[in-house]
């Protein structure tokens, strides 16, 4: 879980990460909607639970890897 907020964190349009263990809500500078299609498009399994808020269920058997690829995912689509 610390290595995915650390990560995730880096993001620049990110301003908060909620959550605890490996269930996370990203809230973002801005709307989600289109992001969440895109990830999805892509093969990111997101949700969002609010107009600016990502959210994330990553399994407890994900590796370091695994995160790092969704992460440089999530962040070449909120960086278009």
């Amino acid at each position: 879980g610390a290595h995915f907020r650390e990560t995730i964190g880096k993001i620049p349009i990110v301003t908060e990460i909620r959550g605890r263990g490996m269930m996370y809500g990203i809230v973002c500078q801005q709307e989600v909607a289109p992001w969440v299609s895109q990830m999805l498009e892509a093969g990111l399994l997101v949700l969002n639970a609010g107009p600016n808020v990502i959210r994330l269920l990553p399994p407890l058997t994900v590796t370091l890897e695994e995160i790092d690829q969704a992460v440089n995912m999530m962040f070449n689509v909120m960086n278009g």
